[in-house]
């Protein structure tokens, strides 16, 4: 059932959230995307959707609230005063050349592992996927899972970047859909 706040239909759904909260011990609820919840003009939704957050997080069972989502999340969060003193907002730094690379190149690794293939990348690999995820480590894990999912897909046993007249890039698109990482 989607939630929207003011809603007539779902009115009863933050009684029923906090309700299903406190039935299974949740002391902790994280909205991923969280920025979608605010995606109308509307000053009253917004209005709704904050007391709706606001009461999540008091009352007889409350709970953590943590909100992730781009950058207009924290816009948004910061019209309310109220909303904005209860939130930390926490922007993790751009990922850098050679600052970041051990840690991608261990995640790509791990992520591959679980996947049963080997991994065959080189810093320079590392680079371009740095630099194709626009430097953003949540769009470096998206284009991670689709370079596995794509070596899965071609029946691959290692994770690797394959030559241009193949055809075919593993890491093989940025959130813009250009290709970035081909040899």
């Amino acid at each position: 059932m989607e939630w929207r706040a003011g809603s007539e239909r779902t009115s009863n759904a933050p009684n029923m959230v906090r309700h299903r909260l406190k039935v299974i011990g949740a002391t902790l609820l994280w909205i991923d995307e969280a920025h979608d919840m605010f995606k109308s003009a509307s000053g009253a939704e917004t209005e709704n959707m904050f007391k709706m957050l606001k009461g999540l997080m008091q009352g007889e069972h409350p709970v953590v609230l943590v909100l992730s989502g781009t950058e207009r999340l924290g816009s948004i969060t910061g019209i309310d005063p109220q909303v904005n003193r209860r939130f930390t907002k926490i922007r993790p730094a751009p990922l850098a050349f050679g600052v970041d690379n051990a840690r991608i190149k261990g995640l790509v690794g791990a992520y591959a592992a679980k996947a049963g293939l080997d991994v065959a990348i080189d810093d320079d690999t590392i680079n371009r996927l740095i630099h194709g995820s626009r430097y953003r480590f949540g769009r470096s894990v998206v284009c991670i899972i689709e370079a596995i999912e794509c070596a899965l897909y071609d029946g691959a046993s290692t994770l690797e970047v394959h030559p241009l007249r193949r055809g075919r890039s593993y890491f093989v698109r940025s959130t813009s859909g250009r290709r970035f990482l081909s040899s």
